[in-house]
């Protein structure tokens, strides 16, 4: 899923009144071996917490400490630790302790790199494991499905992708990926729910498919910076988890308004879009509305549900323009919605959404 182009972060206003691509106050040092500021040194261990650095866990006091924090802040380190909080279902606590023994198996074994085990041990609290047993139908599925995850996340650099796409670094001057990734890409944070969650909006239907299938530079850097939205969303979510001390979701709503048939020429980047969430980020929102659908996208959502696991179809509702308004009010106060969306939130920047420049256009 996606949604707004020229993102622009508010490093002034911690608040969420802008829309905003996730940033993130990280946590562990860089080096598994790299002294800590309490002078010890981390040994890379997998009891859930990089030993020795437990002072580098962020701790939020709720979910809008967590919104504020992580959201406006540039990152600086390249993963987020959490505080670990208890489970208070036996069941899932159960699950989540045989996926840890499962996990910590893997690791054993595995001959795996400095990076990938750093990435491994800052993801263990019991509520993002939670998010991977919630995605697979078996454990077996849910540890297979962390470790590729954590050796996707290796592989991709992907602390220091984020922190090169960080809209706090966006701007004029600021090199050509990150010019190209501010004025083609369209998803962002608008403001939270009546629950108190992240409300996240994609606007799919001012997407310039067209002209970023057709630029290769273009094309790249809207794949990196959806990949860099989906690693804020999930930083900003696990620390609001830590903070309530039980799981917590988003709500994402992907708007539709302006798409057209032809979308559907370039279905193939959508559909990579949808295999990196799917593939590597667990239980990020509940529910996704697809709003202000034309008639016609139940013949493009066939080709998406064969990417989609089954639990997470079930969350996704595909609305209408003339029951949009109404089904989003049931989750959302209209101060927390955008304007273009049949909110009273003014617009900023970003969701008023000036036509794209059209990406053959952009210098690469």
């Amino acid at each position: 899923m996606e949604a707004l182009p020229t993102l622009h972060a508010v490093p002034h206003s911690p608040r969420p009144t802008d829309v905003v691509v996730m940033a993130a106050e990280a946590v562990i040092v860089s080096d598994p071996s790299a002294e800590c500021t309490d002078g010890s040194t981390t040994t890379g261990g997998h009891d859930g917490e990089p030993d020795g650095c437990k002072s580098f866990q962020q701790q939020f006091a709720s979910i809008q400490d967590a919104i504020d924090r992580v959201c406006c802040t540039a990152p600086t380190a390249p993963v987020l630790a959490v505080q670990p909080k208890p489970i208070a279902e036996d069941g899932e606590r159960q699950q989540v302790e045989t996926l840890r023994v499962k996990i910590e198996r893997l690791m054993d074994t595995a001959n795996l790199d400095a990076v990938t085990r750093r990435e491994c041990v800052a993801h263990m609290d019991p509520l993002t494991l939670l998010r991977f047993v919630l995605a697979r139908p078996t454990l077996d599925g849910a540890a297979s499905m962390f470790m590729t995850t954590m050796r996707w996340r290796a592989e991709r650099n992907l602390g220091a992708l984020y922190a090169e796409l960080h809209p706090t670094h966006w701007g004029p001057g600021s090199g050509a990926k990150r010019e190209l990734a501010e004025a083609h890409f369209y998803g962002g944070l608008v403001g939270t729910t009546r629950a108190g969650c992240p409300l996240f909006v994609e606007r799919m239907g001012r997407m310039d498919l067209e002209g970023v299938s057709k630029t290769p530079a273009a094309r790249e850097a809207v794949v990196d910076a959806y990949t860099c939205y989906l690693e804020g969303i999930f930083r900003v979510v696990r620390a609001a988890a830590s903070a309530e001390g039980r799981l917590v979701r988003g709500l994402l709503i992907v708007d539709l308004a302006g798409a057209s048939w032809g979308m559907l020429r370039h279905v193939a980047l959508l559909q990579a879009h949808s295999k990196i969430a799917t593939e590597n980020y667990p239980e990020l929102y509940q529910p996704v509305l697809l709003v202000n659908a034309p008639g016609w996208i139940a013949v493009a959502w066939s080709l998406f549900t064969p990417l989609i696991p089954a639990e997470t179809r079930k969350k996704i509702s595909i609305v209408s323009a003339a029951e949009t308004l109404k089904t989003i009010k049931q989750h959302v106060d209209l101060d927390q919605l955008p304007a273009h969306l049949g909110g009273t939130r003014p617009e900023s920047a970003a969701s008023k959404l000036p036509p794209y420049p059209r990406a053959e256009k952009v210098k690469p």
